[in-house]
């Protein structure tokens, strides 16, 4: 079963590596292909219940998904949208919970009809 859950931003920006040098000029093939494994690396940084690569299948089409993965795990889909969420903040109340949860399920009701 895969797990929606918020990530904040200091969480996500802490796993990225450091930004490759920038590309001046006219880029070469090497440096695009240095740029590529630069993103596929950021993307297998962030955790995933998709695939056993994380990310990794955004930045690979389904024909190369062979290449990387040794487990020979089917290249995944995206998944659905799971429709409104309930986000709650720190310092919310019992009371601001249950607004919060009831204004979720007005929306997903809400959508679900249309």
């Amino acid at each position: 079963m895969i797990t929606i859950k918020p990530t904040n931003k200091a969480e996500l920006l802490a796993a990225f590596p450091e930004a490759p040098p920038q590309i001046t000029g006219e880029p070469t093939i090497g440096e695009l292909v240095r740029i590529l494994q630069h993103l596929m690396f950021c993307a297998q940084s962030q955790h995933s219940d998709i695939s056993l690569l994380n990310l990794l299948y955004v930045c690979i089409p389904e024909t190369l998904n062979h290449h990387y993965n040794d487990a020979n795990e089917a290249h995944p889909t995206d998944p659905t949208d799971p429709g409104a969420t309930a986000i709650f903040s720190l310092g919310d109340d019992a009371d601001a919970h249950c607004s919060i949860r009831a204004r979720c399920e007005y929306m997903r009701t809400k959508t679900s009809k249309m």
